[in-house]
């Protein structure tokens, strides 16, 4: 009887965690599109470039914010044993300069508006199962104008395609 009213129970909140999810209205930062520099193939490695839309009007600050109380911009990726990922390579942005309490001159901190890309390194292993997908979060806290909304996070996912067969040597 108890492990059947735990099985309705967790039947009744599978719902629930499924929404918890899914993306929600108005998110000011949109994943757009992954592609890769390098062969998708076991034993190799690539640069995953993952592309990034931020909404008109609102900007995140990058992963080394200068002003107190400002989050830096975090992604994580999970990936099986048989691949690594390396820290993200957070390149571009939009270079602003801000008054930093305490400092006489103004100081240039990076920001993304509009879209953005992140490049983040990939060892596949030799034995490597392809096509995979790995599931990636992320976490960003949002500016509109001088406003800071809180901290979010963003939920997508990174396939990695079937691996082309090697070139044939003549």
């Amino acid at each position: 009887m108890k492990l059947q009213l735990v099985a309705h129970a967790a039947l009744l909140l599978l719902p629930l965690a499924a929404g918890a999810q899914a993306k929600k209205a108005g998110d000011p930062v949109t994943f757009d599109t992954v592609s890769f520099v390098g062969d998708v193939r076991p034993g190799s490695n690539i640069v995953a470039v993952l592309n990034f839309k931020v909404a008109k009007g609102y900007s995140i600050p990058g992963n080394r914010p200068v002003l107190r109380g400002e989050l830096a911009t975090l992604l994580g990726v999970t990936a099986p044993p048989t691949m690594r990922i390396l820290p993200a390579d957070f390149p571009g942005g939009v270079p602003k300069q801000v008054q930093v309490p305490g400092v006489a001159q103004p100081v240039t901190t990076m920001y993304y508006e509009d879209s953005f890309a992140l490049r983040v390194p990939v060892i596949l292993g030799p034995n490597v199962v392809l096509p995979a997908t790995l599931p990636a979060t992320l976490q960003y806290q949002p500016a509109q104008g001088a406003t800071k909304q809180p901290v979010r996070r963003l939920q997508f996912e990174v396939k990695l395609p079937k691996a082309e067969p090697p070139p044939k040597k003549k």
